[in-house]
């Protein structure tokens, strides 16, 4: 009993670790790009990203490092890693450009929503 609460432990570890690098990394993205369009000075607003893009790869490496050796299967960590930039990336570009998406954008979204779901369940 106590060997699989530790192993569920280290799936849910590794899936944060895993969300939240994404969710870093997708906020380095935009956010710089929010900068850069008040700012409009390109090295600068790399730099200044450039410490959260590292601890997110870094989280991220450890992620799939941890994951991999808790699920035994690559192809599990893959999707919750595109999962988890389908689920923050709307908000985060929301939260800060304050713009909704357009139509085709919407529509690939959903698209790509649809096909993640449909590979999980195959």
């Amino acid at each position: 009993m106590n060997i699989w609460h530790a192993l569920s432990t280290s799936k849910i570890f590794a899936l944060s670790l895993l969300f939240a690098g994404e969710a870093l990394t997708v906020y380095a993205e935009i956010y710089g790009a929010h900068t850069y369009q008040v700012e409009h000075e390109f090295m600068s607003v790399f730099w200044k990203m450039m410490p959260l893009v590292t601890i997110a790869g870094g989280l991220l490496v450890v992620a799939y490092i941890l994951g991999f050796s808790v699920f035994q299967n690559i192809w599990i960590i893959g999707a919750v890693s595109m999962t988890s930039i389908l689920i923050v990336e709307p908000f985060i570009a929301y939260s800060i450009f304050r713009q909704l998406p357009t139509k085709g954008a919407l529509v690939g979204m959903i698209m790509g929503t649809i096909g993640l779901i449909i590979t999980l369940y195959e």
